[in-house]
């Protein structure tokens, strides 16, 4: 199952095919936390291969 993360306030920055960039500007600190657990999640597995 997918969370839903809120961001205030960003910019797209890239597209490819089905992944984008995204930089926030603005959200909040709870949302900032789950993001960045996941994306340290994502990057270790990555690195375990």
């Amino acid at each position: 199952m997918r969370k839903q993360i809120s961001v205030a306030s960003g910019i797209m920055r890239w597209v490819r095919g089905e992944g984008l960039g995204i930089e926030t500007l603005r959200m909040e600190a709870k949302a900032k936390a789950h993001l960045s657990g996941c994306i340290r999640k994502k990057t270790l597995a990555n690195y375990e291969r």
